[in-house]
């Protein structure tokens, strides 16, 4: 009988903590599924999400809820502005200096000041490989395999969103803009600056002036980018009294507009409560003149 009781002892022992270690996995799986849809970009009420998959055949995807989606291809061997002090590389070197830097969010920079947008998403392979030349075959939609086992800033529920998206693979679709391997900033702003923009951002119309401690042509490319996004900027600062952290100034913090909240997300800027005399916002560059410097 003591025999049975103790094997019975055991097994109740064994249930509980079972129960103890599927109940402790179900709170984490809630809690990681409650942080992802907080931080999801699609789930922020936009109407309008870049992403850009990096790589031998780069592309940059501009999905809107209701406008044309566009997708843009790139060649390895075009040049483009590093924002960071690098100067102009070719594309396919972005990911090696990337990996060298351990510093991912280098593709997001230069993608958006290349295509005077916000790229809100970014998929990429942790190879630090440099792609030379265009593939001899190239793949105008991501693969599966680009889709869920890229490095990415993506959470699960953005590469869902993501897929979900990019799943109609019908070219009529879209609008394909192929960009050769002489491609320039320049050029492309003065062709299609604009094409991307929200229009939510747009219609409340707020304006914004950004504050520089040192370089005005960081603050031009910050400029550019920002208006790209259809956010109007009234004015260009030095300040040698602005902030030494990027932060952006309103009225009243807690009274945050789409614009203020997507400029927080996209710079990774506080927000604070302040006089803001000529302008709606006020945008102060702080540490990002280091992260967007131009040579």
């Amino acid at each position: 009988m003591e025999y049975h009781k103790k094997i019975s002892n055991i097994k109740t022992q064994i249930s509980n903590r079972n129960g103890i270690v599927f109940g402790f996995f179900l709170v984490c799986l809630i809690y990681y599924i409650f942080k992802s849809a907080v931080s999801s970009v699609f789930l922020k009420g936009n109407d309008k999400t870049n992403v850009v998959f990096y790589g031998k055949n780069t592309r940059l995807y501009s999905i809107g809820i209701s406008d044309t989606y566009y997708i843009l291809t790139f060649s390895p061997t075009s040049k483009v502005l590093i924002p960071g002090g690098y100067g102009k590389y070719r594309l396919g070197a972005i990911g090696k200096i990337a990996s060298l830097d351990r510093d991912p969010d280098l593709i997001k920079r230069a993608m958006s000041s290349a295509t005077s947008s916000f790229v809100d998403l970014y998929f990429y392979t942790n190879s630090g490989t440099i792609f030379y030349e265009d593939p001899a075959k190239y793949e105008l939609f991501p693969t599966l395999k680009e889709f869920f086992l890229s490095k990415s800033n993506a959470n699960l529920i953005d590469r869902f969103f993501v897929f979900v998206n990019l799943s109609n693979r019908n070219k009529n679709f879209y609008k394909i803009i192929n960009l050769s391997d002489d491609f320039s900033e320049e050029t492309f702003n003065k062709n299609y600056q604009g094409s991307f923009y929200s229009k939510i951002l747009r219609e409340e119309g707020e304006n914004l002036q950004i504050r520089y401690r040192k370089s005005y042509q960081t603050a031009k490319i910050v400029s550019r980018i920002v208006e790209g996004e259809g956010i109007r900027v009234v004015d260009l600062s030095e300040s040698k009294y602005a902030s030494k952290n990027c932060r952006l100034i309103i009225k009243n913090e807690k009274k945050q507009t789409k614009t203020v909240k997507s400029l927080a997300n996209f710079f990774h800027c506080q927000v604070i409560s302040g006089e803001t005399e000529i302008s709606d916002i006020i945008l102060e560059l702080g540490d990002l003149e280091e992260k967007w410097a131009i040579e």
